[in-house]
């Protein structure tokens, strides 16, 4: 947390130094006046009225604060991870493998933050990890997940799971659907 307080702080110095400079320069130049000699416009570029001089220092401002944070990053880059997707068709949210599944990504070294989705029997779980992508936290879980859940397409930070009970379920529930419409 200090960490944070400290990068905040430092970020907060860093942009308004540079929109004080920005705003000092500003008012030390020396304003420039149109000259014009035989038809000929030779002054500078500068604003002609208030409205579009506020628009080029808003101009500048953000272009400094940009600059800024650019700087920042490339100063503290980024450790928090990627956001892995894992997919998995057929399954019922309340399923006690699909919480088990949870479970033990969650508990997987430089993992957090796990989330998840559902919709249409299909179940969508987050989860931040900045080991690597999506099969390499998959190669993480034991083979009894794997072989429960077994991966179907695989490519960065997403991965299709394939539920083995899936089919298991919609076969013995076709099966009872068909023998109740044969009574």
């Amino acid at each position: 947390m200090n960490k944070i307080i400290k990068v905040t702080a430092t970020v907060s110095v860093i942009f308004f130094t540079a929109l004080s400079a920005q705003a000092q320069k500003s008012k030390t130049k020396t304003s420039t006046t149109t000259s014009v000699t035989k038809g000929i416009d030779t002054s500078t570029h500068a604003p002609k009225t208030k409205i579009e001089k506020m628009a080029a220092d808003a101009d500048s401002y953000t272009k400094v604060a940009e600059d800024t944070k650019n700087k920042i990053k490339i100063l503290f880059p980024s450790k928090a991870g990627d956001t892995v997707y894992f997919v998995i068709a057929g399954i019922s949210y309340i399923d006690p493998n699909l919480k088990l599944l949870k479970q033990k990504l969650g508990e997987v070294k430089n993992t957090k933050g796990l989330t998840s989705g559902y919709k249409n029997n299909t179940a969508v779980v987050k989860i931040i990890y900045k080991g690597g992508d999506a099969s390499n936290l998959y190669d993480k879980l034991s083979d009894d997940l794997k072989e429960m859940f077994m991966a179907d397409d695989m490519e960065g930070n997403r991965a299709i799971l394939l539920y083995k009970l899936a089919n298991q379920i919609e076969t013995s529930g076709n099966k009872k659907a068909t023998a109740a419409s044969n009574k």
